[in-house]
């Protein structure tokens, strides 16, 4: 009986962190348009960077890997590297 109530406990823990990662993945991709809306309105060096960077392939692996992170702070590094790509030492959060 108890190794079976473990096992609920165990089931009904996996289900609602998998629940709150969703959750906070959502909140870092919503997060992530914020930034690539400001940057489509203000960054004044957007088209140089269009000649540089593949901005849909950039956008795909980012919004992947922010779909896939576990933790808040992977989350900020994975928008940390997206603006990195960049290589502009103004752009920043």
């Amino acid at each position: 009986m108890i190794k079976t109530s473990l096992l609920y406990i165990a089931i009904i823990s996996s289900a609602a962190f998998a629940a709150y990662a969703q959750d906070a993945n959502e909140e870092w991709l919503q997060d992530y348009a914020s930034v690539k809306k400001a940057m489509a309105e203000a960054y004044a060096n957007l088209e140089w960077a269009r000649s540089r960077i593949d901005l849909v392939e950039l956008n795909a692996k980012t919004t992947e890997a922010l779909k896939k992170a576990d933790s808040d702070a992977a989350s900020r590094r994975i928008i940390d590297q997206f603006l990195a790509e960049f290589r502009d030492g103004h752009l920043k959060l």
